[in-house]
Parts: C-alpha cells; structure tokens; sequence
C-alpha cells in the first residue's frame, strides 16, 4: 500500500480537488508539510474566489487556510463585535481605512489612529488635523499616498501634506459663498468639490515655491457625490442626491466640461465607487445597488434590498464581494456573481435609544468598519467560537 505523504505534490493537489473545504482544513492540521500544500492548493484554486477576503487593506498576513476560515465565518455571520469611538452628540462621521490606519472625522477634526497588530484603532490618534475655521464641520474626505483633501460645510476646502505637516484652506465657491459640500475626490492635480447646489473642479497649480487651486469648471448642479476615473483622470463620475427624471447618474468630461447623464434609472445616487474602468458601482435612494456601464449608459446588472431601504454607502473588495450600509446599523453583502440577491446581512447591537444608519462603510480581508451616528462599530470575523448569526435564508428571490 502506497504511504500518501510519498506521493509527489501534483498527485496530492489532484486528490484535494475531491475534497470539501472542511476537509482541506483538516489536513492542514496533519503536520507542516500538508499545511504548506494545501496553502498552496488554496491560494491557486479557491483564494481568489472568496468574499471580502481578497481586500488588501489588514495588517496581518493571513494564509489561504486562515483566509477560507475567514470567508466561511463571513458567509455563516460569526463575528466578534467591537465600539469603538463612543459620543453623545449624534453627528456625521465618515471613515477611511487602510493598511496601516483608520481616519475618521469628528465634527471640526480629522483624527488619523494606527490600527494594532490585531487589526483594531489604537485609543489615541497620532494625527490631528483641526479645522482652523470654528463652527464649521467636515463633510467629507479623501486621502491618497501622503495627501488629504476635505470638504467644509461652509464651501470651503482642507488641504494637508502628511510630509511637512501643512494645512491649507481654500474657499471653492467665491468669497461670501457658504455652499454646504457633499462629497470631494481628487486624482493626480485635479480636484472636484461637490455641493448642494454647485460642483466646482479645481487644478493644482504651481508656481515658484508656491501651490494654489484654480478653478477650471464651476457647474450649476449640486451632486451627492463624485468619483474620479481609475485610469483616466479626465472622466468623473457623479450623482445626483433627487432628479425627477430618475436620471441621477452622470459622467462629467473633465477637460471639455461637458456633462452626459445616463441611462441608470434612479431618482438619487448616495454612494459609488468604480468596480473597474467601465463600470460604476451605486448605492441609491431606491434600496438597489446598480452596476453600471459607461460604455452603454445602461444598467448591466441590479441588487434590490428586502426590506425597501435606501442604500447609504458600500465598499467593495475588488472581485465579487460588496458590502452596503443600511438602515438600523445593518449591512448586506452582495455577491456580484449571484444577481438580485444578497449573500448575508449583519446586524450589530442595537442601543437603546438610538437606530442610527450606517453612515460610511469600509472592509478588510477579515474585518467590516461600520459607521454610525454615535460609536465605530467593528465586525470581526477571524474568530474561531463566535455565535453564528445567519439570515442568508430571507432571501425572497
């Protein structure tokens, strides 16, 4: 009888192709050397097919075994629940994690933590970015490699350099203008401020020492919120937050200023992201998700919640997963290979006296960053015995 840890490795890897993934992670277990196989089975076979795990955004370095326990916890919901950044008051907040940290803005600052070796903010932040305007709070923000650019709720804007530590306010609108901004992207040197009523986009000019932004288009629409290209910095995408024509989707030309709507039948876009260079990926006002392609101008494909609820904000994990806020601090996960349904919804604790949405959404390869009105909250779910919380059986498609 032939010893099976005498077979050579494609004779083993052709055997796990019989096996389930439960049985995969018990031979893992067997000893070193089937655990590195079966890692390396994984990671050519089933890594790249798995939900919320493939986002690169976690300290850790999980291994493909460690990654499929994670994506089995995601699809059964057994996570570890963590608050986080709890206040009183109820005010807006939007969160940008990465690698490294987690930024939040708190009504006049942007508070910038290192996440620890488990993945969670640190209690202190190491960057504080204050407003110097008093009495006017940040909307919203983008950072990208060692830039930071916010939108005030006065029509102005904040620029800082994490290199030399510097700050910069500009007034978008003209002066006098107290334009209340949305939303706000920039890609390379162009800036788009978008707000209530007016959307300006600026230019990074430089002369001598000096740096300033200069206005290139002003449109007289407000939109909710505005994504650049992810190649092409001359295509911005935008929505609308009410178009009684339910075209609320836009694609802005940035160097000929010309505005196209398209086909995308929803009357408000609250949130997107591009999901590749064709398609534009929607949270909206009329509890869908929508994918849309620039190319046609038309919906490709369409996600609606059970529960008719607005969609509020969404991340997505760069393959198949996408993970949206909702009402009453809940989440669903879509799988964009499974159309019209969702795979799980979340729902973490609830407070007393609060039943706040889900503001801003954001996800690594084991963890979902869900904010609300009062508190962070996190759901872990590298975790081995936490209590399976499963609603995958509402769907009603």
């Amino acid at each position: 009888m032939c010893n099976f840890l005498e077979l050579d490795e494609y004779a083993i890897e052709k055997i796990f192709d019989y096996l389930s993934e439960v049985d995969l992670i018990k031979v893992s277990m067997v000893n070193s050397y089937l655990e590195t196989l079966v890692n390396q089975y994984l990671k050519q076979t089933i890594s790249k097919k798995l939900l919320v795990c493939t986002k690169d955004r976690s300290p850790n370095n999980f291994t493909s075994i460690q990654l499929l326990k994670i994506h089995r916890n995601i699809l059964q919901g057994r996570y570890y629940e963590h608050i986080c950044f709890r206040h009183k008051p109820l005010y807006f907040s939007h969160i940008q994690v990465s690698k490294n940290e987690l930024i939040k803005s708190v009504a006049f600052e942007i508070r910038c933590y290192k996440r620890k070796s488990n993945g969670l903010p640190e209690d202190r932040p190491y960057v504080s970015i204050h407003n110097r305007e008093e009495q006017t709070e940040i909307t919203h923000f983008v950072r990208k490699d060692n830039t930071l650019f916010a939108g005030l709720s006065n029509g102005s804007s904040l620029t800082y350099n994490f290199d030399d530590k510097s700050t910069v306010i500009d007034r978008c609108f003209g002066p006098g203008s107290s334009e209340f901004i949305n939303n706000v992207d920039f890609k390379r040197d162009l800036f788009c401020v978008a707000g209530k009523s007016k959307t300006v986009i600026m230019r990074l000019e430089h002369e001598l020492d000096l740096q300033a932004l200069e206005q290139q288009y002003l449109f007289n629409q407000g939109f909710q919120c505005v994504r650049f290209h992810l190649t092409d910095s001359s295509k911005l995408a935008a929505g609308k937050y009410h178009d009684r024509q339910k075209r609320a989707l836009c694609l802005i030309d940035v160097e000929t200023g010309m505005l196209e709507e398209l086909d995308s039948i929803t009357a408000a876009v609250y949130n997107m992201t591009w999901k590749d260079e064709n398609i534009v990926l929607t949270a909206n006002f009329d509890s869908t998700l929508r994918l849309t392609d620039i190319r046609s101008k038309r919906d490709v494909m369409m996600f609606q919640d059970i529960y008719d609820s607005s969609i509020y904000c969404l991340d997505y994990d760069g393959r198949y997963g996408v993970v949206c806020g909702m009402k009453h601090f809940r989440v669903n996960l879509y799988d964009l290979r499974m159309p019209r349904q969702f795979i799980q919804m979340y729902f973490p604790k609830h407070t007393n006296f609060n039943r706040s949405p889900v503001y801003s959404i954001s996800c690594d390869n084991s963890k979902i960053f869900i904010q609300t009105d009062t508190n962070l909250r996190i759901l872990d779910f590298n975790c081995d015995h936490a209590k399976s919380r499963d609603f995958s059986n509402m769907n009603i498609y």
